[in-house]
């Protein structure tokens, strides 16, 4: 279930970055625009020790009870309270299921599996009062947009996904709901830390002093390329390099037309590089874009960003992969400290389990 539930979130934390900034221009879902999902905050919360702060309750350990179906008698019992308001250990196994996950064995309190599920639940719960507070609502054609994004990336039918999903003892609407609350998830932290980070020039200047590989030498090129490796096709090598610099030449994003043949080199010393790209680079100007050059091994094509003379200060361009940089470590640490810290504080949360 990799490709349906890890990978999932890895190609969340991989387009929701930084989002409501020049840095990256990506669509593929409106949601993706607006936060960068916490990777691995969510997880740190439920491991955390001390998980709710100084005001939470005292935990009741309680044993827990068997259930019996089918009788109207027996009640579940309560593994936690949010404002007041119950969780059963049904509504426990029935989250762990949601994940695609088994049910660990016994739910009680000896368990740091049960215990870790349990905070995670309590957390999708303070998050949902929270958006509803804050009206963040995930329409319905955003979690198929998501869905869709899925298969895609994993390369699988409608039938297929299904198929893996019930593999995993999960329905396509289960399955929904999940995705709902991740996509909720990201968008009620973005909307509540994102507003409260800045990245000042001087922060970026202070970034280069203190990462002086980063900057700069006199006689540099700051360059980007597209490269394809040749498999057992050359010719199908280079008609994809070329239909991807025909995109490029068109005015597409390097990045989104490239994809995973994009690399940006940053600043480099054009002897440094292979002669096949040294000879591309002597007779290309600044800003236009080279053409299709091959070799038994790959084909490639590259463009000079900037070129650096004595005293020139860094381009734009990394400029902003260094904001980006601040950006995002400063902002990993705000939603932590907001998932931690802040957002257990405001509700009333009681452990039973």
């Amino acid at each position: 279930m990799l490709c349906l539930q890890a990978r999932d979130r890895c190609y969340i934390t991989k387009l929701i970055i930084l989002s409501g900034n020049k840095w990256l221009g990506m669509f593929r879902a409106r949601y993706i625009c607006e936060a960068m999902l916490f990777v691995g905050c969510f997880c740190a919360f439920s491991a955390g020790a001390a998980v709710y702060g100084a005001d939470t309750h005292a935990q009741d350990i309680v044993e827990a009870a068997p259930l019996f179906e089918g009788n109207a008698d027996v009640v579940e019992m309560i593994v936690a309270t949010v404002d007041g308001e119950p969780l059963t250990l049904g509504d426990l196994r029935r989250f762990i299921r949601s994940k695609g996950e088994t049910v660990p064995e016994p739910l009680n309190a000896n368990n740091p599996e049960a215990q870790r599920y349990l905070r995670d639940m309590i957390m999708d719960q303070l998050i949902a009062k929270e958006a509803k507070e804050a009206g963040v609502t995930i329409s319905e054609e955003e979690v198929d947009v998501y869905i869709s994004e899925i298969k895609k990336q994993n390369n699988v039918d409608d039938s297929t996904f299904i198929r893996l999903l019930g593999e995993r003892g999960l329905a396509l609407e289960e399955y929904k709901v999940q995705v709902r609350a991740d996509i909720l998830r990201a968008r009620l932290v973005a909307q509540k830390v994102r507003a409260k980070i800045n990245v000042p020039d001087e922060d970026i200047a202070r970034y280069l002093q203190e990462h002086p590989e980063l900057a700069p030498k006199q006689g540099t090129v700051h360059v980007q390329q597209v490269l394809v490796k040749n498999g057992n096709d050359s010719a199908k090598t280079r008609t994809l390099t070329e239909a991807i610099r025909e995109k490029v030449s068109a005015g597409a994003s390097w990045t989104e037309a490239g994809r995973e043949y994009y690399r940006d080199l940053g600043y480099v010393s054009p002897g440094d590089l292979r002669e096949d790209m040294q000879q591309a680079l002597q007779v290309l100007e600044l800003g236009a874009i080279s053409g299709t050059i091959c070799s038994p091994r790959d084909c490639f094509f590259l463009q000079i960003i900037s070129k650096n003379a004595e005293g020139q200060e860094v381009d734009a361009k990394l400029k902003e992969q260094i904001r980006g940089r601040i950006f995002e470590s400063r902002f990993i640490e705000r939603v932590e400290k907001y998932l931690k810290e802040e957002l257990p504080k405001k509700y009333n949360v009681e452990l039973k389990l």
